[in-house]
This record gives C-alpha cells, sequence and structure tokens, in this order.
C-alpha cells in the first residue's frame, strides 16, 4: 500500500485527508457526519447525556430557519427575530428571504471541518500562538468541503446570521448543559431567552445525530 503524506488522517470511509492541502474528492459527507456525531462539544464537559457537533449543527440550522422564516412571514417583533436584528443590524430583505436554503444549508454546515481538524475549544483558537494559523487551516478546508459537496457560496450579511445562530446556540446549550450557564464566560452573546431552548435536541445515540444530519443534507441540497 502507496504511503500517504505525513499530513493525512484516514477516515471511517478509508478515505485519507490531507488536512494541510485537503483535495475535494478525498472529502466525503458521510466523514463528515460520523466524526461530528461521534464528537462531544465542550470537550465532553457538559453536564447529563454526551451531545455532539451534529446536534449543535442541526441547533444552528434550527434557529436560522425558524427565525428567518418568522421573518419571511411578517413577524420581527419576537423575542428571536429580536435578538437576530439586533446583533446583525439589519432586518433581512427578500434578497436574503429568497436563499433561505442556501443559507441552511451552510450553517448545517458551518462546523463541518471539525470533522478533520476536531472541536478545538474557542479559548485554545484564540491563543496567540494558534489563532492564525488554525484559521488558515480551517479556511482552507471549509472551502475544500464547499468545493466538494457544492455548497453555494453565501454573502457577508448571510455569514453574520449564520455567526448570530451559532453564537446564541452556544448561550442555549450552555445554560442547558453547563454548571456556569456560560453566565461566567467572557463571551458576548446575542439577546437570549430560556424560551428559546425548544430548539434543543439531544438525541442519545450518535446514529440517530447522524442520520438526521444526512437527513437535513439530502433534504437542503435537493432544493438549491
Amino acid at each position: 500500500m502507496q504511503k500517504q503524506s505525513n499530513t493525512a488522517i484516514e477516515t471511517a470511509t478509508g478515505n485519507f485527508v490531507d488536512v494541510i492541502n485537503p483535495e475535494p474528492n478525498t472529502l466525503s459527507i458521510y466523514d463528515i457526519a460520523h466524526a461530528l456525531s461521534r464528537q462531544c462539544r465542550f470537550i465532553g464537559h457538559c453536564t447529563g447525556e454526551p451531545y455532539s457537533v451534529t446536534e449543535h449543527s442541526m441547533l444552528v440550522l434550527a434557529l436560522v430557519r425558524c427565525t428567518l422564516l418568522a421573518v419571511r412571514g411578517g413577524v420581527t417583533d419576537s423575542e428571536i427575530t429580536q435578538s437576530l436584528i439586533k446583533w446583525v443590524h439589519f432586518i433581512p430583505d427578500e434578497n436574503v428571504l429568497v436563499r433561505i436554503d442556501i443559507i441552511c444549508l451552510n450553517a448545517l454546515l458551518h462546523d463541518s471541518t471539525e470533522a478533520y481538524l476536531v472541536d478545538v475549544p474557542s479559548p485554545i483558537k484564540k491563543h496567540s500562538v494558534l489563532k492564525v494559523p488554525y484559521a488558515e487551516l480551517e479556511a482552507n478546508l471549509d472551502r475544500a468541503i464547499n468545493c466538494a459537496l457544492g455548497v453555494p457560496e453565501i454573502t457577508e450579511q448571510e455569514k453574520a446570521i449564520i455567526k448570530w445562530a451559532d453564537l446564541l446556540a452556544l448561550k442555549i446549550e450552555a445554560y442547558h448543559m453547563m454548571p456556569s450557564k456560560g453566565e461566567s464566560w467572557c463571551i458576548e452573546f446575542p439577546d437570549f431567552s430560556p424560551s428559546f431552548g425548544y430548539l434543543l435536541v439531544c438525541d442519545k445515540n450518535w446514529r440517530i445525530s447522524y442520520n438526521r444530519f444526512l437527513d437535513e443534507f439530502n433534504f437542503l441540497k435537493s432544493t438549491i
């Protein structure tokens, strides 16, 4: 068997992915779903049942989907739509609202690089020694994944919506799963209400998360 690069990792499907110079033809949605559904958020420190990166990704998707659909339906005064508008400093217009499925697909895959780089805690990512090189690795791999999976590009406004949902999901998770509820963390969260927790789903079985993630991916891909 041919020797692989010393910067390559082997995946669940038997692919070898060079994390420094990733080739799109080595990247697979099945590997991404497999790895993320078996990785715990908060390095495993969340209380209660294990909670995976796929579950987090689907919470981010749910926040984006339900909030943009609410705005499209004319609801801009609810707690969750106001949280979005205050954070991104604009009301999503028709140019955004006609692209909900594209934004949702990007939301679902926003942490897909962690299938190959693992879910590194934010305080470590932000360390001066790692911040720039890690961000470069992440951006390079993200471009390769989007190419491999045929994920359309999104605008800076649309990225801001996903960032809002990612941070709000983090706050929801912290509130329900961490002893401090995230109240002592050095993070500026969007406006939050405990009522947002109704969107939080804990599958308790990685195979359920794996299948839900793939189902959402296949559905969203079929709509764009």
